[in-house]
């Protein structure tokens, strides 16, 4: 029960993060303020295996921020129009509407790999890669590391492994244990989200709020 709570409490809180995220500028209309209330606590709900209802979500909240981005534009108000459009683009992402890297996918192992140039959480990364059949990269062996490596190409990106739900315990977001290791996990207890460390040739840690690229990776 109370591991129920908890991973219920986390969601709540990294969709609460999330909207203060895409909140430059508050959007006071009450259809766009329902719609992502109604997505703070559809996320509060929901775990890993609910991509599905969580792009339904999202395209809710896109249904409701569009119009009024459009009539931003018209209207030439621009600091109203950046924060729609922020707010569409976040949205867009986490639907699965949006899909810039679809062409730069790379086969490795049996496994389907793409980097992703968008500099968003940890969370939104990890939503981004499930709205499209994937998951954030879980790196399971040292030909696998060495691969996200060239793929990476010199950038920082997020990886799929976390400590969130249980200080400590490292796992992927594919459920496998952390059995291979390229980093040390000095976090001090604050950061709970792994990524891909460029310039070391490494893994590292970082909080979940930090925007970066994210390597997603499909089974097929």
């Amino acid at each position: 029960m109370m591991q129920t709570f908890r991973k219920a409490s986390i969601a709540c809180v990294c969709s609460l993060a999330l909207l203060g995220f895409v909140s430059g500028q508050n959007i006071e209309e009450p259809a766009v303020r329902l719609a992502e209330v109604r997505y703070v606590e559809a996320m509060a709900r929901l775990d890993a295996q609910n991509a599905k209802q969580r792009a339904t979500e999202a395209k809710r909240v896109l249904e409701a921020c569009r119009p009024l981005l459009q009539k931003a534009v018209k209207s030439s108000t621009l600091d109203r129009a950046v924060a729609l459009k922020e707010r569409v683009d976040f949205y867009e992402l986490i639907s699965g509407e949006r899909n810039p890297a679809v062409k730069n996918r790379v086969q490795f192992g049996g496994h389907t790999y793409a980097l992703f140039a968008d500099k968003v959480s940890w969370h939104v990364a990890k939503w981004a890669c499930e709205a499209m059949g994937g998951y954030l990269a879980c790196v399971e062996s040292k030909e696998e590391d060495q691969f996200i490596n060239q793929l990476c190409n010199g950038k920082d990106a997020w990886l799929g492994g976390t400590d969130e739900e249980w200080e400590g315990d490292w796992r992927w977001v594919n459920g496998a244990p952390m059995k291979y290791k390229n980093a040390r996990f000095d976090n001090l207890g604050i950061q709970h989200h792994m990524i891909y460390y460029a310039a070391g040739n490494r893994w590292d840690v970082e909080s979940a709020g930090q925007r970066l690229g994210f390597v997603c990776e499909w089974e097929h």
